[in-house]
């Protein structure tokens, strides 16, 4: 499957958001039932508007029930074997009906792939996007807790000298606190979003490094791709 040739590159490399997408939609449940019934509904349609296989009929005729020759074909001289075949010729209206109803089938059960295709690659997107806005959260944080360091050195150098106070130390020090806290919750918010994420592309590849975000100020597909017939635009998986 696509979903065992794509993670070994991952264990090189960061997880791109559209490999998690591709990843999500090869694991997803759904999607596999999806296909599943697609191959069943074009599997009937091939098979509609035919006619019916025939039939072989054997039977006996006339048996002995009663006697020393009960339920011994050749013991009676009125005892007849018949071989029949038959063929059931349904009406042309009945064939295309088939036909019809076999093809309709066909596309719903398109129309359901599609759509739990879909919903996979929102949910992984989302989940991706989700964990890659947590950490680079936390960077952030991290990044003030290294500057909240100086201000607390600064301080305490201040209050030796005799030009800075107690109070301004403190404050700097309660700062520092107040980030380690938030620090400890982004490390939730990001244990979190990275569980969403395995649900969908699996905990080994959730455990990789993400690479940076596309530009999301851009539109992945040009103006006149958007134009085209709506089933002609379904991206590739």
């Amino acid at each position: 499957m696509l979903a065992l040739t794509v993670f070994p590159a991952l264990a090189a490399s960061p997880l791109t958001l559209q490999q998690a997408v591709t990843l999500a939609v090869e694991r997803a449940p759904l999607v596999q039932a999806g296909r599943a019934r697609e191959d069943a509904a074009r599997a009937d349609r091939n098979r509609a508007g035919r006619w019916p296989d025939p039939s072989l009929d054997f039977g006996v005729q006339n048996l002995p029930v009663q006697g020393a020759g009960a339920f011994i074909p050749a013991a009676g001289s009125m005892t007849m074997r018949t071989v029949g075949f038959s063929q059931e010729i349904p009406s042309g209206a009945k064939l295309a009906a088939e036909r019809a109803g076999a093809r309709a089938g066909e596309a719903a059960a398109s129309a359901e792939t599609e759509q739990a295709r879909l919903n996979t690659r929102q949910a992984a997107a989302a989940a991706w996007v989700s964990l890659w806005a947590a950490r680079r959260a936390r960077e952030q944080l991290e990044g003030l807790e290294r500057q909240n360091a100086l201000v607390i050195v600064a301080a305490k150098a201040r209050l030796a000298g005799g030009t800075g106070s107690t109070a301004d130390a403190l404050a700097a020090q309660a700062a520092q606190a107040e980030l380690a806290n938030r620090l400890d919750q982004a490390d939730a918010t990001i244990a979190a979003a990275r569980a969403a994420l395995a649900r969908w592309v699996g905990a080994a590849a959730a455990q990789a490094t993400l690479a940076d975000p596309p530009d999301f100020t851009r539109l992945p597909v040009t103006a006149a791709h958007l134009l085209q017939a709506p089933d002609s635009r379904r991206p590739c998986s």
